[in-house]
C-alpha cells in the first residue's frame, strides 16, 4: 500500500494506479491498508475525490464528442431517426444527448487543455452553464474559479447564471407543440374530458412525479437498485413532456 501512496504522491495517472491495485489480492490490500497512518488516509481521500470528479467530467466530455459526431453523421438524407435509435440503445433521452453535446461544445477546449481543472467541476454545473442562454463570460469566470482551487458545484453555477443572465428567473418558457398538446389534455377536478384521450405519456406524468418524490427518501439511497430503472423512465418522460433539459440521474446523488 505504501507503494500505491508513493504513486499517488507522484501524480501517477489514475489508470496506472488502478492497474497496480488490480495486481494485488484483496487480502494484500487489506493488510497493507492497516499500515496507513492518518496522513496517508487523508491524502488518499483527497486523491479519490479528485480522481472521481475528473473521471466523471472527462467521461461526460467524451460522451458529448461522440454523440456530436454521430449526430452530424445522421443528418444526411435517409438517416432520419438513427440518432434517436442510438439514444434509446444508450438508455438516455434525446434531450439528455443534446445536453451532453452542448457540454462538449462549450467546455471541451478549455477543460481538455487544462485537465487538472476537471476536479473542480461537477457534471451538473457543466450542464447548467452550457445552457444556450448563458453567455461565455459566465463560463470564463467558472474557469477562473476552478483555477483558484474552488469547486464549481450546482449552487455556484446557479449563482453565476444569476449574475450574467438578468432574466434568469423571469425568462418565459417557450410554448412548444408538445406543451400545447399537454395543455389541451389538462382538465379541472370534476370535469369530464372532452375529445380524444391524452397520450400515454401525459397520463403517466403525475405518477412519474410521485415516483421521483418518493424515491428521494433514505430507502432509495440505501437500495438505489430498486429505483434506478423507474427513475430513468420517469425522468425521460418528464423531459419528453416538457421539452426541457432536466437533471441527469447521477446528479440526483442516488448512486
Amino acid at each position: 500500500m505504501s507503494h500505491l501512496i508513493d504513486l499517488i504522491e507522484a501524480d501517477t495517472p489514475v489508470k496506472e494506479i488502478i492497474l497496480a491495485i488490480n495486481s494485488m489480492t484483496k487480502v494484500d490490500l487489506e493488510a497493507a491498508a492497516k499500515n496507513l497512518n492518518d496522513n496517508h488516509v487523508t491524502r488518499l481521500g483527497s486523491w479519490t475525490v479528485k480522481s472521481l470528479r475528473s473521471a466523471g467530467v472527462e467521461t461526460r466530455l467524451h460522451q458529448g464528442g461522440l454523440l456530436l459526431f454521430y449526430l452530424l453523421a445522421t443528418k444526411q438524407d435517409g438517416r432520419t431517426g438513427l440518432f434517436d435509435n442510438v439514444c434509446q440503445e444508450l438508455g438516455i433521452a434525446t434531450n439528455q444527448a443534446y445536453d451532453r453535446i452542448r457540454v462538449f461544445e462549450y467546455w471541451s477546449k478549455s477543460l481538455l487543455a487544462e485537465p487538472e481543472l476537471m476536479q473542480w467541476f461537477r457534471t451538473v454545473s457543466l450542464r447548467l452553464l452550457a445552457m444556450e442562454r448563458v453567455p461565455q463570460s459566465a463560463r470564463d469566470e467558472a474557469i477562473e474559479i476552478a483555477r483558484s482551487g474552488e469547486l464549481v458545484d450546482e449552487k455556484r453555477a446557479k449563482e453565476l447564471i444569476g449574475k450574467y443572465v438578468d432574466d434568469v428567473e423571469q425568462e418565459p418558457v417557450p410554448v412548444t407543440p408538445r406543451k400545447k398538446a399537454a395543455a389541451k389534455n389538462v382538465r379541472a377536478p370534476g370535469r369530464k374530458r372532452r375529445g380524444p384521450p391524452a397520450k400515454e405519456v401525459f397520463r403517466h406524468t403525475e405518477e412519474d412525479t410521485r415516483v421521483i418524490i418518493e424515491s428521494a427518501n433514505p430507502k432509495a439511497k440505501t437500495n438505489p437498485a430498486l429505483y434506478i430503472p423507474i427513475l430513468e423512465r420517469a425522468l425521460a418522460a418528464y423531459r419528453n413532456l416538457c421539452d426541457v433539459a432536466g437533471p441527469d440521474l447521477e446528479d440526483l446523488n442516488l448512486v
